[in-house]
Formats: C-alpha cells, structure tokens, sequence
C-alpha cells in the first residue's frame, strides 16, 4: 500500500513569504480593477445624469414659454414651484331624423351589417 502514502513536506516559513506575497498582488489587483470600473462607471452616471437635467430643463423651457405653465424659481433658476393654467372650450352640434313605416325596404341599408346565422333565421 505504499502508493496511497502522502506525506505532508514541511512547510517552510519561505514557502508562507511568497504566499502571503503573492496574496498581496492579488488582492491589491482586483481592488484596482475593481475601483478602475467603479470610477469609469460613476463617471457615465454623471454624465447620463447631468444630460437628463439638462433635457429636463429644456422640456420644462419649452412647456413654459407655450404658456400652459409658469415655474416659480429661486435666485439660482432651479424650479420650485408649479402654476398651472388650464382652459378649455367645447362647441358641438347635433341633429338626427328618419322615418318610421311598417313596409319593409326594398333597398338594402349599406350601414347595417347581419352575419349569416341572423340573416337566415326567419322572422316571426
């Protein structure tokens, strides 16, 4: 049974140094990328959301000057407050007339539409 002897060799306090070196240069590698892409990241954030505010800030311009709404603003120019005027005018018409008889229509009528099942039942 010697095949399935291990032995364990001893553990030099070299043999810890590199490991704890080698440690190390993984650890301070992957903080780096890791911050790397973090920055590059929270710098695309900022700029994502400076150009929403920006966008906003127009959209908000372009409603106001249609005159709908009126921002109250403070000595910056950032929006505070809302005033909103509303308006609406209604104008309709309507008329409607037809003749009521007993005598079923020789012509057909183009609005009035039957399927197949209705228009073969006879009527009582």
């Amino acid at each position: 049974m010697k095949y399935f002897e291990y032995k364990i060799e001893s553990i030099t306090t070299r043999d810890v140094v590199i490991s704890l070196v080698f440690l190390f240069i993984g650890l301070a590698s992957s903080w780096w990328i890791s911050f790397h892409f973090y920055e590059k990241s929270l710098a695309n954030s900022k700029a994502s959301a400076a150009e929403e505010k920006r966008l906003t800030l127009l959209l908000f311009r372009g409603i106001e000057s249609h005159g709908t709404i009126k921002y109250s603003r403070d000595i910056s120019g950032k929006v505070v407050g809302v005033e909103i005027e509303l308006s609406g005018q209604a104008v309709g018409n309507a008329t409607a007339s037809d003749t009521l008889s007993s005598i079923p229509s020789k012509m057909p009528n183009k609005h009035f539409k039957m399927d197949a099942q209705k228009a073969a039942r006879p009527l009582n």
